[in-house]
């Protein structure tokens, strides 16, 4: 997905290496992995599992 920059966006989901997120960055994209695990290389405290469980739950109440 490109925003109104023309930056691209990736999500990278069950990644607990960061490896494939960081090569995205590494060619211009804001790109975000994420998994229930804390990543070997992480990049935001918002990648914290315990941020996305919180998420997940709130999701599934409001359903």
């Amino acid at each position: 997905m490109m925003d109104d920059d023309g930056v691209g966006r990736v999500l990278v989901a069950c990644e607990f290496s960061g490896v494939v997120r960081d090569a995205f960055i590494s060619r211009g994209f804001d790109a975000w992995s994420c998994d229930l695990l804390l990543s070997e290389r992480p990049r935001d405290a918002r990648a914290h599992p315990e941020h996305l469980k919180a998420g997940l739950q709130k999701r599934a109440h409001e359903n």
